[in-house]
Formats: C-alpha cells, sequence, structure tokens
C-alpha cells in the first residue's frame, strides 16, 4: 500500500476500513477523515481496494468520489463480520474537544480540589472483548515540565473474571500534529510524552486542530 500523508496515517486509513465494514457511516462520526479521503484519488482507490479485498460482497463498489455531493453508503450496512477483534480504534471528533478546553460552563473541567489545576479527560471508553471488559481513559493538564504544553497519561484496566486479558498492548495516538506509540504490559497508568499546545491547537489557543484518534493493538492477535 502507499505511503500515506502525516494528515491521513496507515491507522487512521485503517480506522475507516473497520468502521465501514461494521456498517458505521463514516461520513457523519468522521468527517474530516471522510473529506481527505474525498479529496484524493489515491485514497480513495487504495480504499476501494481494501474493501473489496475484505469481503466479495464489496467488490462491484464504485469510486465515491463520482458523486461527491450525493454519496450513499448505505451498501455498507451489512453488519458484516469483522476478520479481528482487534485492533480498537477509538476517537473524539474536534467539536467535543472543544466542548472540554473551552467550555460554556466549568461542567467539562474535572479538578482535585478548588486550587488544582484542570483535568482535561480526553478519552474515557469502555470495550468488551472474549468476554473481558477493558476500560480506557486519557486525561491531560498543563504541563509542569514544560511551558505551552500538557501533560497526559493513559489508563487501561480490564475486569478479567479469570479470562485470559491480550496485554502487552501497543496503544497509538494521533491529535493533530501530535503522534505517540507506546506500549501498555500491564494494566494500570502509563504516561504519555508531553504534547506541545501548538500541535493540537492554533496559534491563539482558541480552536482544536483536529480529532483525536487511538489505536489498541493486542500483540498476540
Amino acid at each position: 500500500m502507499d505511503t500515506r500523508s502525516e494528515s491521513f496515517s496507515d491507522e487512521m486509513f485503517d480506522l475507516l476500513i473497520d468502521q465501514a465494514i461494521k456498517g458505521v457511516d463514516i461520513r457523519v462520526k468522521f468527517p474530516e477523515l471522510f473529506r481527505n479521503l474525498l479529496n484524493s484519488s489515491t485514497l480513495r482507490e487504495q480504499f476501494m481496494d481494501s474493501l473489496a479485498l475484505l469481503s466479495p460482497e464489496l467488490r462491484s463498489i464504485h469510486d465515491p468520489y463520482l458523486d461527491r455531493n450525493k454519496l450513499d453508503l448505505s451498501f455498507l450496512r451489512k453488519n458484516l463480520p469483522s476478520l479481528s477483534d482487534w485492533p480498537i480504534f477509538l476517537s473524539k471528533t474536534r467539536h467535543e474537544l472543544a466542548q472540554i478546553f473551552f467550555p460554556a460552563q466549568a461542567v467539562y473541567r474535572e479538578v482535585v480540589d478548588p486550587g488544582a489545576k484542570p483535568i482535561y479527560s480526553l478519552l474515557r471508553k469502555d470495550f468488551a472483548l472474549g468476554g473481558v471488559t477493558y476500560s480506557v481513559l486519557i486525561e491531560s493538564s498543563l504541563s509542569e515540565e514544560q511551558t505551552e504544553a500538557l501533560s497526559a497519561d493513559i489508563t487501561l484496566t480490564s475486569n478479567t473474571e479469570d479470562l485470559p486479558e491480550a496485554f502487552p498492548i501497543q496503544a497509538s495516538i494521533h491529535w493533530g500534529d501530535y503522534a505517540t506509540e507506546i506500549t501498555l504490559n500491564d494494566q494500570g497508568k502509563c504516561p504519555l510524552p508531553d504534547i506541545p499546545l501548538e500541535q493540537v491547537f492554533d496559534p491563539e489557543i482558541t480552536t482544536v486542530k483536529s480529532d483525536f484518534y487511538l489505536t489498541l493493538s493486542a500483540s498476540n492477535h
């Protein structure tokens, strides 16, 4: 598969493929990625080829760019079985992040005490695989080590009930110009590299640049 641009990574491409074959309307859930897909003939061709490879039912799909204003993905709403439970793709939209960092009311911000710095919850999600329920939480706050940066950590826990876990798990994060990958060897909290504000906000720190993407992959799957 051809090398993709930094604004459309392999993880983002795989996210669209995974969600599309599960019947998700990617136009609505991932509008920014979908626009990038429409605007690149190479990406569109790769997208159609990938769908065709995943299922014989999808081999007759035409190029969506033939009518970008009336694109209909209803043919994907077939609840086709996923080839594998892993990887897991999670995201939060730019609009949702803006509500967290620039809320109309302080209700979006969590603080330990009135004098503490705000803690921003970037992502919180539960998901179940193989009978095991996992909970992932990514939080951030203003960095104490660097100026103009956020410190962040990821917490992944599971309720195993004597069932095998999938650790170690590879976590890949893409947000604006920020990207990082870490290995989670066991459940618990793990720090992430600091996030420079200029990589995720506009110069005036009034707008969030883009959606937030997290990919979780199990090394033994």
